[in-house]
């Protein structure tokens, strides 16, 4: 090794790139003797972490027949304004809020088609087809209707008449 840095002086003048080899021993051996040992961590420090499951609910298994799909950009559950009069729309139709599954397309998008006997969309983002606004789709055994947002149908008389004559449909 050392006829190899002895030839690499003849080979590059520059003083730069010449290494006298007896400061390179000296400080390679000052280098190994201000590094401390790696110190090896015992087993008793070393904890297993309990593997935590996901707590987020799983909205594919129906509890109710009917399914209301929404959407809050804000937060999971729907606004209460809009849950209130959404009671007295399916109060409507005998319907309870207890009695539905609800579900928030934004927070929690639809990974499957869902297996609700009855679905109502207010909103675009489904994932069901390409459905007509307020008439009764069927799809297999499930029957669908797509409407606006719960806030927009409340401003209009016409989107109330018109949900209101698919959810008869539906429903009763």
């Amino acid at each position: 090794m050392s006829e190899s840095q002895e030839f690499l002086k003849y080979l590059i003048n520059e003083t730069l790139y010449q290494i006298d080899p007896v400061e390179m021993s000296s400080a390679v051996n000052e280098v190994a003797a201000t590094k401390s040992p790696i110190q090896q961590p015992s087993a008793s420090k070393v904890e297993a972490v309990p593997q935590v499951s996901d707590p987020k609910p799983s909205y594919q298994a129906p509890i109710n027949k009917v399914l209301i799909l929404f959407e809050n950009p804000n937060g999971e559950e729907m606004l209460a304004v809009q849950k209130d009069y959404l009671t007295k729309i399916l109060g409507a139709v005998k319907l309870t809020w207890d009695g539905v599954d609800s579900r928030n397309v934004r927070t929690f998008p639809l990974e499957q088609p869902p297996v609700h006997q009855y679905v109502i969309a207010f909103t675009a983002a489904h994932e069901l087809g390409v459905l007509s606004p307020y008439q009764m789709g069927v799809k297999g055994n499930q029957k669908v209707v797509m409407a606006h947002d719960l806030s927009t149908i409340a401003a209009s008389v016409e989107y109330r008449k018109q949900l209101w004559s698919a959810l008869q449909q539906m429903f009763l």
